[in-house]
């Protein structure tokens, strides 16, 4: 593995090592980033009409998919612009939810046989757990990760992931404090479920999910000793948002966490509204929000107040200005300029606005613009560790599991673990402000350090191995497939093709001339030519001797290119 210091690699990315050959495109990438990206600001959103080749075509599944396999490729290919954003746009139909794998002879789940899903079941009392039932609860928890990582890994053509994983970073909840995996469930669920739908409907259902009760602690809130949490954070982060010039008081935060009063659950651990609890007085607001006055309800219409709370909170533009700026940095880059500000997020703003906080016009507008596509817009994230792992894990193809749900869900557990040391697994955010890269000033730096880097490449390495990542009761690991990706390129004989067409897919960050003669020669070590490998497997690919020997050089080569900084951009 090659060994790179956390302020090397900054030093790269941020240009500092400009006379490091091998870090020339990068430190051009960066150089362009850095100077301000202006050149597209004058036209801020207005519809991209320039080039529609490979190089925007990729950039665009990178920043929307989990990575993207060849086929995606071709199908996306041909369309143009509109076209790939129809489907991108659409959402993913339903999906299964998390099944029972972890059941065996000495723990039976008594309300979910093998196969079927546990995410409706219910313990008695979670505060009193016997240690079969904190085992099974356990057990549900690993369980609704690695369903989670499943659904990254098989995720269609649609940005429905990519934005769950977007909510869940903006109304963050930790499975950990929320302890109840059902509850976890039903927290993540609208988290899906609305997507690509209505922000609104999705806070609601959000705010009101057993998950994130227990998580902020409002199922403790009473009239008589209401609980801040949700009320705060509903207004910090979720919404209006804690920028500059933001002017909310503590008086606001009061006020919504008595509107939130009797949001609980009942002893099933489902969502009630406990009208006995609620405080029933009229809740004024500050001039920050007109002050608004929220009439105090009794009885069930009291929980008809949230309704209100939210559309007041809607109102005003700081939480639409919010909302773009975490578009932005989710989908285009971490600093936001005056100019950025200007001429790319108040109009954002104003879609979310006139289009009633549906998300879709907001994503058409940004993926569609000229500003989406600048050359200083291409190649200047670091990719989080979701985006890295699970996109090389969709790209490559792993080896198939699919027929054994006990081995597809041992799999997806083995690849949570791994994002977990890289400090980004579903469900794992730090807080419940979410993962810093997207709101503290350092931006995708974040993702760089000794520990996390290193987890990386450890990553790649065992990933590239013959035995693969091990997995619990497996005989086999998860491997790349690397003999699947090369056949699927234009001419994988050719070795000068087969670099060009894998460094051209895996990242839009181009080599230097150095670096890609390295590469190429790596194919050919070992004494037979890349050529004649590759044509002799290829001739007959089911002969053991000529297949290790292509994936083996095949390995040897990936190993080199996955582990540069190039292959850490999109």
């Amino acid at each position: 593995m090659r060994n790179i210091s956390r302020s090397d690699f900054l030093e790269i990315i941020s240009g500092r090592q400009a006379n490091a050959p091998e870090t020339d495109a990068i430190h051009r990438q960066s150089a362009t980033m850095a100077s301000g990206g202006g050149s597209m600001l004058h036209n801020g959103l207005a519809p991209y009409d320039g080039p529609w080749g490979g190089a925007q075509l990729k950039h665009l599944l990178r920043r929307t998919l989990f990575g993207f396999t060849q086929a995606d490729y071709r199908f996306f290919e041909n369309l143009p612009l509109d076209k790939c954003l129809d489907t991108l746009l659409t959402p993913s139909p339903d999906y299964t939810p998390p099944v029972n794998t972890y059941s065996n002879s000495d723990l039976v789940d008594p309300d979910a046989a093998w196969g079927e899903t546990w995410v409706h079941s219910r313990f008695t009392d979670m505060g009193v757990l016997s240690k079969k039932e904190a085992e099974i609860n356990q057990k549900r928890r690993d369980s609704i990760t690695a369903w989670w990582v499943g659904r990254l890994l098989q995720h269609d053509r649609s940005l429905t992931e990519k934005m769950t994983l977007f909510w869940h970073n903006q109304v963050s909840a930790e499975f950990f404090f929320i302890f109840d995996a059902c509850k976890s469930y039903k927290y993540a669920a609208p988290l899906r479920l609305h997507a690509l739908g209505n922000f609104k409907k999705m806070l609601f259902d959000v705010v009101t999910s057993p998950g994130m009760l227990r998580y902020l602690s409002n199922d403790q809130s009473t009239a008589e000793d209401p609980n801040e949490n949700l009320g705060r954070e509903l207004q910090e982060l979720f919404t209006v948002g804690r920028d500059a010039g933001t002017g909310y008081s503590q008086a606001d935060v009061m006020a919504a966490s008595r509107v939130l009063t009797g949001w609980a659950t009942d002893h099933h651990g489902d969502t009630k509204f406990h009208a006995v609890i609620h405080d029933t007085a009229d809740k004024v607001f500050s001039d920050f929000y007109g002050g608004k006055v929220i009439k105090g309800r009794s009885g069930e219409a009291g929980s008809e107040e949230l309704s209100e709370l939210l559309d007041m909170i809607l109102s005003v533009r700081d939480t639409a200005l919010h909302l773009s700026r975490r578009l932005y940095r989710w989908f285009v880059y971490y600093e936001i300029s005056p100019e950025a500000e200007a001429n790319v997020i108040a109009p954002l703003a104003d879609t979310l606005v006139a289009n009633d906080f549906d998300i879709v016009p907001a994503l058409r507008l940004l993926l569609g613009s000229k500003h989406f596509y600048a050359e200083e817009n291409i190649g200047c994230q670091i990719k989080n560790p979701i985006d890295h792992l699970i996109g090389l894990s969709r790209s490559f193809g792993l080896n198939d599991f699919s027929g054994d749900i006990g081995k597809q869900y041992s799999a997806w557990g083995s690849l949570a673990a791994r994002l977990d040391d890289m400090s980004m697994c579903p469900g794992a955010p730090p807080n419940v402000a979410g993962w810093p890269a997207y709101y503290l000033s350092a931006g995708y730096q974040l993702w760089i350090n000794s520990n996390t880097l290193t987890a990386r490449m450890e990553t790649i390495d065992a990933l590239l191995s013959p035995s693969g990542i091990i997995c619990s009761g497996m005989d086999t690991g998860i491997r790349l497939a690397v003999l699947g990706f090369t056949a699927a390129l234009s001419d994988p004989s050719d070795p000068d093709t087969l670099v060009r067409d894998s460094t051209a897919f895996l990242t839009p960050v181009p080599f230097s001339a150095d670096i890609i003669d390295k590469m190429t020669s790596l194919l050919s070590e070992g004494g037979t030519d890349w050529q004649q490998v590759w044509s002799e497997y290829a001739a007959d690919p089911q002969d053991t001797a000529k297949s290790k020997l292509a994936t083996d050089r095949l390995r040897n080569y990936y190993k080199y290119l996955l582990q540069r900084d190039e292959c850490l951009m999109a």
